[in-house]
């Protein structure tokens, strides 16, 4: 049936029935747009409030093991070793797990490991032989900023590497291995 020989009541009607359904679909496309965006709004809202968050958990405890490190490494200057004392300190804290000295050695013409303070045998140990191979830390970053942190294994164990300045010689570099769980679940 053509259009034209429909009658002006029905030509009418239809119009009156497109121009709704028009806008009602036009409505919709308008409304589902704006409800992706503010979805897409929210959550990234809440993502950053929860990252911020945790950032601000994560430097609040970074904070506290550099300061409980920090008579460790008094310590350590004097003996150039750990000692009793040393080993008390790493009872303090529960997610310190363990820590060492890189120092530098000119036949090597790099840093190895030197003394090493664990709360469990063998915990550093573990952790070099899995992550020596992939250990390169950014010098540029470490030397400008003085203490570098990674996750280098994407679950709950930290490293914190720090630099600490000698005179006359090549810095000695400070590894902590430590263990935030919680803070991993969340």
């Amino acid at each position: 049936m053509k259009i034209s020989k429909l009658s002006i009541r029905y030509k009418i009607l239809l119009i009156l029935t497109v121009i709704p359904a028009a806008a009602l679909l036009a409505y919709l496309m308008i409304a589902l747009k704006v409800f992706k965006d503010d979805k897409v709004a929210y959550v990234f809202d809440t993502t950053s409030q929860m990252s911020s968050s945790i950032a601000g958990q994560l430097k609040t405890r970074l904070d506290n093991i550099v300061k409980l490190t920090q008579p460790i490494l008094q310590d350590l200057g004097q003996y150039q070793d750990f000692s009793r004392i040393s080993r008390a300190f790493l009872q303090f804290d529960s997610s310190l797990q363990s820590m060492a000295i890189m120092v530098w050695d000119d036949s090597l013409q790099g840093y190895k490991v030197g003394p090493v303070l664990e709360k469990d045998p063998y915990t550093f140990e573990k952790f070099w032989g899995q992550w020596k191979v992939q250990w390169n830390p950014s010098m540029i970053q470490l030397f400008m900023n003085q203490t570098v942190v990674s996750n280098p294994f994407l679950d709950d164990r930290f490293v914190l590497v720090q630099k600490i300045d000698r005179v006359g010689a090549h810095p000695y570099l400070v590894v902590l291995l430590f263990q935030l769980t919680d803070l991993a679940q969340q």
